[in-house]
């Protein structure tokens, strides 16, 4: 079913997952096809096609978080998840590839 034939409440979600299957698609050839390793650039590139025309797609696709963020709750203290601080990040991905 063409996404354009959704209930509009949930074409937003659908076109998310549609770019989740496009970015992984991506990263898979870029290692099979182009022997294209794991690395930071690779992660970028995924990440930019992931947020192509969906919610936050001018949030700073290819970019790295630059602040703290969460799952549930109202704040860090409350919430239900809190993944490692942004400041951690470059360190993280480098341990990563």
């Amino acid at each position: 079913m063409p996404i354009r034939d959704l209930d509009p409440e949930k074409r937003d979600d659908a076109r998310e997952v549609h770019n989740y299957i496009k970015a992984l698609q991506h990263g898979v050839n870029r290692i099979m096809q182009d022997d294209f390793p794991l690395s930071s650039r690779l992660i970028r590139e995924i990440h930019n096609e992931l947020m192509q025309g969906v919610r936050g797609e001018h949030k700073t696709p290819r970019e790295y978080r630059l602040s703290q963020n969460w799952i549930g709750g109202s704040m860090p203290s409350n919430a239900s998840y809190v993944p490692p601080s942004h400041i951690h990040i470059p360190e993280l991905i480098t341990d990563l590839v």
